[in-house]
């Protein structure tokens, strides 16, 4: 009977112990077990190609979407990144089918456990009574039915006349959107107003907005000229002429802003815009409508909001009427989605907290705004519930049914994550297994290594030990 002890300092666990001399092994020896030592990294978290997709479903989808999450090795210092890349590939996923339009994922820790939220943002409609905290307006004459109507207050040109709203756009699927309603001085050269997007709340005193300050925009001068375009402040004219009840939109989704206009009447999609416009599904951007010119109206109004913003900028000044709003109000009421979350990797679940890789386990989750949440707090330790040990170059006749098929497994650890990261593991009891080898074995290196139950590689750290007993065949 011999004592072999391997030991190593790959952070995979695998075991490649070289030896001065040759290790001879009868035939049909035994070979058992004996103990285990490593240290859990406790500080990262492995996403690699083998748990690293994710699938789901909501209203509106024909087949299910599988999402990549980011493969890297994460630390307690960049972990948020994880978070909100993966908030960011959920968001890019949303189609601008209706009931995907105005809903946002966000993708978190919600008091210590991985959360997948799905909710609806507020559809702003300015000037109506529902959305009174969510914008500010200067130099304006608002009215009609809904106080949907709106138009420059002083006569003449200029651009000192505005709505803006101080909630960003919704990160999934959102929309923009005005109608062209009325316009009596059909011959200024440069008036209308420009409907779009900034960086920033435009911060107004007694200065003006300038057109250019726009991220991205589309721009009306009057019926007889063509819509014009602003792209991060350069402005284009397009071949699309302006007719009354025109509805103006600005649409993101899929990963791509969307200059589109609707004729009064007609469901058809006319593009101002046919080149590739990328955004990332990140970035704040506010709506922000410039009165240009003194007596063009816009009507209906409407804009899709980030539902997990809080709202807290004033802006002041002459002319200026605003009302601060310190909570996120309350969404408009949204019909229940059809939704499913699928871990496509078993330890991809057991990463992030999740006892089930399916949610629910068949069929859909009917909810307004679903939430799935981690039944295990999220931990950084890449743990598993038991450990697989497995010699490479050393034949035994065990079966393993997730592969369905003959591997070399010496030994099923169990319970290692009852153990904090540093894991000495005794066999209570050796259990020897028949080395299949007919011949005498010669070797001058023994290669092992031990996997997570789902035989995924897991990461530790120092060194790690392996004793193994060998005994020959009729030895007691």
């Amino acid at each position: 009977m011999r004592l072999i002890r391997l030991t190593t300092e790959n952070e995979t666990c695998f075991f490649e112990s070289i030896f001065n001399s040759d290790l001879t092994i009868k035939p049909y020896s035994k070979v058992a077990l004996s103990s285990f030592t490593t240290q859990l990294d406790n500080l990262n978290m492995v996403i690699d190609s083998q748990n690293n997709e994710i699938s789901y479903t909501v209203d509106g989808d024909t087949n299910a979407k599988t999402l990549t999450l980011p493969n890297g090795v994460y630390t307690s210092s960049d972990v948020n990144n994880f978070w909100l890349e993966t908030t960011r590939l959920f968001n890019a996923s949303m189609s601008n089918a209706v009931n995907q339009i105005n809903r946002q994922w966000r993708c978190s820790i919600l008091g210590g456990r991985a959360a997948f939220e799905l909710k609806s943002g507020t559809v702003v409609t300015p000037l109506s009574v529902a959305s009174t905290n969510l914008f500010t307006t200067k130099n304006l004459i608002t009215g009609g039915a809904g106080g949907g109507k709106m138009k420059r207050a002083t006569a003449g040109i200029g651009n000192d006349a505005f709505l803006y709203i101080k909630s960003p756009n919704n990160k999934g699927a959102s929309s923009l959107r005005s109608t062209i309603f009325y316009d009596d001085e059909i011959f200024f050269t440069q008036s209308g107003f420009v409907l779009g997007y900034t960086a920033s709340n435009p911060s107004v005193t007694t200065t003006v907005i300038n057109p250019t300050s726009y991220l991205y925009a589309i721009r009306y001068v009057d019926l007889t000229q063509p819509y014009k375009i602003i792209i991060n402040g350069v402005e284009t004219a397009t071949i699309i002429t302006p007719e009354i009840g025109d509805i103006i939109t600005i649409d993101i989704f899929g990963g791509q802003i969307y200059y589109r206009i609707y004729k009064s009447g007609s469901p058809i999609v006319i593009s101002l815009y046919n080149n590739n416009i990328p955004y990332d599904h990140q970035t704040d951007l506010y709506p922000l409508l410039l009165f240009v010119g003194s007596d063009t109206t816009m009507y209906n109004t409407q804009f899709t909001s980030d539902p997990y913003y809080n709202i807290t900028n004033t802006i002041t000044g002459p002319n200026v009427v605003d009302n601060n709003l310190t909570i996120v109000p309350l969404p408009n009421k949204q019909a229940e989605t059809k939704c499913f979350l699928q871990f496509n990797s078993p330890d991809l679940a057991t990463v992030l907290g999740f006892k089930k890789s399916r949610y629910p386990d068949a069929g859909f989750e009917s909810k307004a705004e679903p939430t799935f949440l981690a039944e295990l707090p999220f931990s950084l330790r890449d743990f598993s519930e038991s450990y697989v040990v497995e010699l490479l170059n050393i034949k035994l006749d065990s079966m393993d049914s997730l592969t369905q098929g003959q591997r070399s497994i010496l030994y099923l650890i169990p319970q290692l994550s009852q153990i904090k990261e540093h894991v000495v593991f005794q066999v209570p009891q050796l259990i020897f297994l028949n080395i299949n080898n007919r011949d005498e074995l010669s070797l001058r290196e023994i290669r092992a290594r031990v996997l997570k139950n789902n035989l995924t590689q897991f990461t530790c750290y120092g060194l790690s030990e392996m004793v193994l007993i060998i005994k020959e065949k009729d030895e007691l």
